[in-house]
């Protein structure tokens, strides 16, 4: 399993963990959820902004933006 900023441009994936306690900080494991980021989503990195400010993953057909500090907590594994 690898943090979901680690992957390359283009690289598919499947969701495995957070690494967020839902007790500690419910406000961001929800709003993951609700973006549609739950276990087992196969998801793609679709681009990377310049200078390391955010990402874009396509999930279900939507493109999200999603901060590089916040996909260092999702934990996924290469999709084959």
């Amino acid at each position: 399993m690898i943090p979901l900023a680690k992957l390359k441009k283009g690289s598919r994936a499947v969701i495995v963990n957070f690494l967020v306690d839902k007790a500690v900080n419910p406000g961001f494991y929800n709003r993951l959820m609700q973006m549609g980021l739950v276990e087992g989503t196969i998801i793609e990195l679709a681009h990377f902004a310049p200078f390391g400010g955010a990402i874009a993953i396509r999930c279900r057909d939507t493109l999200i933006g999603m901060r590089l500090s916040d996909a260092e907590l999702v934990l996924v594994k290469e999709a084959e």
